[in-house]
């Protein structure tokens, strides 16, 4: 074989490594959104659990003053257990995590590209209080971050099916 013959050659098994890997990437990212896809999400607000304060609203919260922390009751009025399976929120500045006796859930964020937050087995018991707490970094956004926000933390059930969407919001303003 001569030497322009081998170039040939070479260059042929590059492109047909390079479209068997491309191959196998993409198939890869098409499992990550259909597994994604897949995840069953409720489809109606949960009865029985209410949430109080409501409306909430932290006020003006100064951009340089750390991390607000905050909590909602959380009231099972239903005479059956729920069963928290997500916990997630409108905003990277947002965190949530709910705590029902001694027992709490880890702390849980906004879902990112795609990928939703873990599922989590977590019981409130029926006709308790829990409590859903709550932090806010209001530097988060940085400097443009000034001024009014609206945020949301989605609670997700599984038995019975259903969610229940808890807002709060405020004013960032400069110290």
């Amino acid at each position: 074989m001569n030497t322009e013959a081998k170039i040939i050659a070479g260059i042929l098994g590059a492109s047909v490594l390079i479209v068997i890997g491309a191959a196998v990437i993409n198939g890869g990212g098409a499992k990550t959104q259909s597994t994604a896809a897949s995840q069953s999400v409720p489809t109606q607000e949960i009865q029985g659990l209410t949430s109080s304060p409501q409306p909430f609203t932290l006020g003006n919260v100064p951009i340089n003053s750390g991390v607000a922390k905050f909590s909602f009751k959380l009231l099972n009025e239903n005479n059956q257990p729920l069963k928290l399976i997500r916990i997630s929120t409108s905003c990277m500045c947002t965190l949530a995590a709910v705590r029902a006796g001694e027992t709490k859930t880890d702390y849980f964020g906004m879902d990112m590209h795609g990928a939703g937050n873990p599922k989590i087995d977590f019981t409130i018991p029926a006709g308790s209080e829990s409590e859903l707490l709550v932090t806010f970094d209001p530097a988060a956004h940085g400097p443009q971050g000034v001024g009014a926000f609206d945020r949301s933390i989605r609670l997700e059930f599984s038995d019975p099916a259903g969610y229940k969407d808890i807002a709060f919001n405020g004013t960032v303003v400069n110290n």
